[in-house]
């Protein structure tokens, strides 16, 4: 079980302090997540402090950069959001669009192309974290 506990001030200044627990660390980022979505809707303000170690958790890392011919190997399952995902080759190194990356539209355009691109490990997944043209 994964216990992470935040502070966010609410609208009459007053420090709150909230306990997230799940299973593993994916589900409780997942959960404070959704539950600082929710309180900003309220018009409640977080402590920065807490928006940088909720980034923290969530951080790729290991990121790489690679030059090569971007290949296209298979579209993956759409995330749960509906948006596309790809399975990639740059370089002779396989790796995926993150899940709801602008990258999963974009990606196509450099089908077949020299690119410079960051790879990086997200979740223990090889993941792709940004690309380019190369010049």
């Amino acid at each position: 079980m994964f216990t992470w506990e935040y502070t966010y001030t609410d609208q009459d200044g007053e420090r709150v302090q909230a306990l997230v627990k799940a299973p593993n660390k994916l589900d409780a980022v997942t959960a404070a997540q959704q539950q600082i979505r929710d309180a900003a809707g309220t018009g409640w303000r977080l402590l920065p402090a807490i928006i940088t170690q909720l980034k923290g958790l969530t951080t790729m890392k290991n990121i790489t950069r690679h030059t090569g011919k971007l290949e296209i190997i298979q579209r993956l399952p759409s995330s749960d959001s509906g948006n596309p995902r790809y399975l990639l080759r740059i370089d002779g190194i396989t790796c995926r669009t993150a899940r709801d990356s602008m990258y999963g539209y974009s990606i196509t355009n450099h089908d077949g192309k020299q690119v410079v691109a960051e790879i990086g490990t997200f979740y223990g997944q090889t993941t792709l974290n940004s690309i380019r043209a190369a010049i």
